[in-house]
């Protein structure tokens, strides 16, 4: 642990990544960030832009990030036929220390998929073609913030996050984009919208290059953000009854990859499918409003760690698909959805940030049941989440309702919310009969409830997940546990999939 950990101050990071494009083009410039009066000397404006962070900002650990397209520089194939990218990096790594004779922050290497025709820079005369996509451009660079970032592991840390995408090859600056704005998402996701690891995400742009000797560039910084909704990226329909397979995640591609990363993909797709079945049931149950069922395991048996393992595993696999494969003069790298990858790695955040809400509530058997006030806690959560108010006012209207049932509660056995409720309405028309004219509220009183015959999923889910039909209750001291009764299990595990 860090000092500042200790003591419990947030330690801060800049992370730059600048896309690189033709290496001939660089020279040392003068460039001025965000209207600053310092002027910084560099064959990268992402020094400029580290130094401006540093100096008028206080962050002491800087890194540059270089996304570099993998035909920058003729290929060199290894021996099983792929790209050799460690070659790679350490080619653009000592060219980068050639140009910039004061390399003072951490400077790291990110290949990136290339498409179109080209002769290599250095001297080599053979026309290489690429072949990748907008997509696996986007996978690939949202596979690197996530890990630069710690997003997923590291929660208790301060990021600044600059793209700059000033230089480059044009075509590639729409898929930086999504990735970035995926980053951003997923770490919504994995605090469900309150706060998180990215602070503050910009944009940098640098004015046209000039001719004249000594003149200084400005480096433009526009902040940007993207909204995180609470809201699962499957349905039943997509996962239910059957496995996820990298047909979903490549497409056209999955046909032609190695056997060996196939095998190797089949335990990982199956624990994502049971991840993301799991998941489901815990947003319904948290989204709509039956915070009961995240506390029983009979239910949902999500483990935030599982959640957050399944990230990690599928973007491992993910990078290996990337890998580029040498066919002749031909470069090729497998086609990855990129939208399909966001989907699933914003339900293992979701799935992770509930488990791991509920998870503060405390462990509980659902044999013995579930305090009350457990679940007026989850009340204050909703009223937490502006998209969830709702959830609160019927949550807590319906654990008002119990208390009043405090009195009739057994402290020596289970006893089913339906009969104790019967009883109540019970003892309310008795009274009512025993009146010469009953009042307009006693009239009221004896149609209070809802009709065995109503539709019983929605009732479920307009009752905070407290129906009558489903919940027992028992008295332990002066406090009221719920559970949900044995039999009917397997009818909300079907409504916690299809609500």
């Amino acid at each position: 642990m860090t000092a500042a950990q200790a003591s419990g101050v947030r330690p801060k990071r800049l992370i730059v990544y600048q896309l690189l494009g033709k290496l001939e083009t660089y020279r040392v410039t003068r460039y001025r960030v965000g209207g600053s009066g310092r002027e910084v000397e560099s064959c990268f404006s992402s020094v400029a832009i580290a130094d401006h962070y540093a100096f008028d900002q206080g962050i002491s650990e800087c890194e540059i990030r270089f996304f570099a397209p993998i035909s920058l520089i003729s290929p060199r194939t290894d021996s099983n036929g792929f790209l050799d990218l460690e070659v790679f990096r350490e080619k653009i790594d000592a060219w980068i220390r050639r140009v910039e004779k004061d390399v003072r922050w951490r400077a790291e290497i990110v290949p990136l998929p290339a498409f179109g025709s080209y002769k290599p820079e250095d001297g080599d005369q053979t026309v290489w073609t690429y072949n990748a996509t907008l997509g696996s451009v986007a996978a690939a660079a949202l596979v690197d913030m996530l890990r630069s970032t710690h997003l997923i592991r590291e929660r208790d840390q301060e990021v600044h996050l600059v793209l700059n995408v000033s230089t480059g090859h044009n075509s590639y600056i729409p898929s930086l984009i999504e990735a970035l704005k995926a980053l951003l998402v997923l770490d919504g996701a994995l605090s469900l919208g309150k706060g998180g690891v990215v602070v503050d995400a910009c944009y940098a742009a640098v004015d046209a290059m000039r001719q004249e000797p000594g003149s200084v560039l400005n480096v433009y910084l526009l902040k940007t953000s993207a909204k995180f909704f609470i809201d699962y990226p499957f349905e039943w329909k997509d996962i239910g009854g059957k496995n996820y397979t990298l047909k979903e995640l490549c497409r056209e591609s999955a046909n032609v990859l190695p056997e060996t990363l196939k095998i190797e993909a089949r335990p990982v797709l199956k624990r994502t499918n049971k991840v993301l079945v799991k998941g489901l049931k815990a947003f319904n149950a948290f989204r709509y409003g039956a915070p009961l069922a995240l506390l029983d395991r009979r239910l949902i048996s999500l483990d935030s760690q599982e959640a957050l393992g399944c990230a990690e595993e599928v973007l491992s696999l993910v990078d290996k698909i990337l890998r580029p494969t040498v066919s002749g003069t031909v470069i090729s790298v497998p086609y990855v959805d990129f939208n399909q990858l966001r989907s699933l790695l914003i339900a293992f955040a979701i799935a992770a940030a509930i488990s791991s809400k509920v998870s503060e509530l405390g462990d509980f058997d659902p044999q013995r049941g579930v305090p009350l006030e457990t679940l007026e806690r989850f009340s204050r959560l909703y009223e937490d989440l502006p998209e969830l108010k709702i959830n609160s006012r019927l949550l807590s209207k319906e654990l008002l309702e119990l208390k009043t049932l405090s009195s009739e509660v057994s402290s020596t056995s289970w006893q089913k919310l339906k009969t104790l409720r019967e009883q109540r309405e019970a003892k309310s028309k008795e009274g009512a009969l025993r009146k010469e004219r009953p009042s307009r509220d006693d009239e009221k009183s004896e149609g209070k409830g809802y009709p065995q015959t109503s539709d019983e999923k929605r009732n479920f889910y307009a009752h905070a997940g407290l129906s009558r039909n489903e919940v027992e209750v028992m008295k332990e001291g002066e406090k009221i546990l719920l559970r949900y009764n044995e039999d009917r299990i397997p009818v909300i595990k079907n409504w916690l999939l299809e609500p």
